[in-house]
């Protein structure tokens, strides 16, 4: 399936990573990766070649910039794949919750949310297990009252 991947990136950079596209504040253009840089940011790279870049503003996103800032720093890339968090043929995480399931689903190195850096747990699939259970019940219940109110009861 065509489902290019959308790196968010430091906006004076943008040009250095990604052929034939504009200052971008949202993930709506597709662009094509540098084949220079497909090998050194493969997560980015969608297997065409292509991805979804956000160049971020430090004034549009002064926290997320000064992360993308520090990241430069460290590797000299101050570029992180940043797509729409959710598992396929999952609905977009809108919740923390949501976002646990996802990251012990997908299997991701690392989930920073809010002021935590979280590392997967050695006992992730237990963990995903109850996260899932919880999640489920919660929208039964959720589904139940609807249903309730719609009927007027």
């Amino acid at each position: 399936m065509f489902r290019p991947f959308a790196p968010s990136c430091l906006s004076d950079r943008v040009d250095r990573y990604f052929s034939s596209v504009t200052q971008t504040p949202f993930m709506l253009v597709a662009a094509d990766v540098k084949s220079e840089f497909r090998d050194v940011l493969p997560s980015i790279t969608h297997v065409d070649g292509s991805c979804r870049p956000q160049g971020v503003t430090e004034s549009a996103n002064p926290g997320y910039h000064a992360i993308l800032e520090a990241l430069a720093e460290e590797t000299g890339h101050g570029v992180v794949l940043n797509t729409s968090f959710n598992y396929n043929d999952e609905p977009i995480c809108e919740t923390p919750h949501d976002a646990l399931i996802s990251f012990l689903t997908t299997k991701l190195d690392g989930l920073l949310m809010e002021n935590r850096l979280i590392f997967p747990p050695k006992d992730g699939g237990a963990i995903l297990a109850r996260l899932t259970a919880q999640r489920t019940t919660r929208l039964d219940l959720l589904h139940k009252v609807g249903a309730r109110q719609l009927v007027g009861r």
